[in-house]
């Protein structure tokens, strides 16, 4: 199958789902090409800095600059003769795109949420131009209706999470990477972390004077190195968005997938429902900290869930969704 998979406009996060299925697609042997939509967002956005606007039509330059980008993969589903299109997120994704690929060329469609359930609203929007819709927290699917609506978990590469030997320099006592929410920074810097080696990647609104600024180094992680971090550590904390939500966020798999004893907010049931007592729980700022405490001290207890849970995701991987996400269609 030619597929086209429109990428997510992110350089994080995101880009690691897109690249998970784009990998899996391809290990599939489908013919796969890759539209960029955040580097054609970043190129059309810099011919737009000296734009200005000289006719009374309301357009702005952002809006102008989602709309060209998201069109010129009008022109790559054209040429690559894609017999679908798959696009990852899509809420950078302009609807012009969407109705010319759908409605007008009649090429199959797919969108991968990658945002449920905080901004199933805008989901419920790009919806109607897909022959298939998959969410990714189960609430979606009270949300977002769709003839063809499921429920798709998130996954992990298998080339990238994997367990493996690291050097010291990747070795702590407990690692977190990811955007430094309020909640999140409310939590590290709230536990005393005296005596124990703490490391904080991502960004993060800390400024020199907080508790965690020595821990922390502000920058994005590449996804296969934040792998190497996971198996150099002795916890690897996981903490999900405080929106309501009722599935697993990607780290679970991730960590799970590098042998990694995990710390997990108990706010998402799936979490339980998959891993069960192989990973440690904690709710609030001060069971936090005893639970760190706890399970640096006990080595055997970390070992073994982390060995459990390792064995229980052996069959989340993206490869595993990829072939789910096609049998929908």
């Amino acid at each position: 199958m030619r597929i086209l998979v429109i990428s997510a406009a992110a350089d994080w996060s995101i880009a690691d789902v897109a690249r998970g299925y784009i990998r899996a697609l391809e290990r599939m042997d489908h013919e796969v090409r890759v539209f960029p939509l955040n580097e054609w967002i970043k190129f059309m956005g810099g011919r737009m800095l000296d734009w200005k606007a000289t006719s009374s039509v309301d357009m702005t330059a952002q809006a102008a600059t989602l709309q060209l980008a998201s069109e010129k993969s009008v022109v790559d589903t054209i040429r690559h003769q894609a017999d679908l299109v798959l696009v990852i997120s899509g809420m950078a994704y302009h609807p012009d795109a969407l109705w010319m690929i759908h409605d007008q060329l009649r090429v199959k469609t797919a969108l991968v949420c990658t945002e449920s359930p905080y901004n199933d609203e805008d989901q419920q929007y790009l919806s109607q131009w897909f022959d298939l819709v998959t969410v990714n927290d189960r609430l979606g699917l009270e949300h977002i209706q769709h003839p063809n609506l499921h429920y798709l978990p998130h996954a992990y590469d298998p080339e990238v999470h994997r367990p493996m030997e690291v050097g010291p320099e990747y070795r702590s006592d407990v690692f977190f990477v990811g955007t430094g929410f309020a909640n999140r920074q409310e939590m590290f810097e709230a536990v005393d972390w005296r005596g124990i080696d703490l490391r904080l990647f991502g960004y993060w609104n800390a400024n020199e004077r907080s508790p965690i600024a020595k821990y922390l180094t502000d920058d994005v992680l590449p996804n296969a190195e934040a792998a190497k971090w996971y198996n150099g550590t002795k916890i690897g904390v996981n903490l999900h968005r405080i929106a309501p939500g009722y599935s697993a966020n990607p780290r679970i798999f991730e960590l799970a997938a590098c042998g990694t004893h995990q710390l997990v907010d108990s706010g998402r049931p799936e979490v339980r429902d998959l891993l069960g007592d192989n990973v440690c729980y904690f709710e609030g700022i001060r069971d936090f900290e005893d639970k760190v405490r706890a399970c640096l001290g006990d080595a055997e207890h970390r070992q073994r869930g982390a060995r459990n849970a390792l064995e229980i995701v052996q069959p989340h991987t993206f490869d595993a969704r990829a072939k789910e996400l096609l049998s929908w269609l």
